[in-house]
């Protein structure tokens, strides 16, 4: 069945199953040999759905990276600064 035609939970699922046959021994060089064996629209899918996933994963690291900022301000462990003080700490 062509990626597009798949439900998201049925590309997590397929992407679980690469993950773990990833984690079984199997080397990248493998992973990337079940690719090309994919049609074409599938392996373009494929890439789409991957750089969602990586998109999100850094909208994630920065949502909890703000989270982190935040609560180490609350707690006193920072405080507010002006962004040429910022700046002139980052190149000393």
């Amino acid at each position: 069945m062509p990626l597009a035609m798949m439900s998201n939970r049925e590309i997590d699922g397929l992407l679980t199953r690469c993950t773990i046959m990833a984690m079984q021994s199997t080397t990248f060089d493998e992973v990337l040999d079940a690719i090309e064996h994919l049609p074409i629209e599938q392996q373009a899918d494929l890439v789409d759905v991957v750089r969602r996933r990586l998109a999100e994963r850094g909208r994630q690291r920065v949502a909890n990276d703000a989270r982190e900022a935040r609560a180490e301000f609350a707690a006193g462990k920072t405080s507010a600064t002006s962004i040429d003080d910022l700046m002139r700490e980052i190149e000393s």
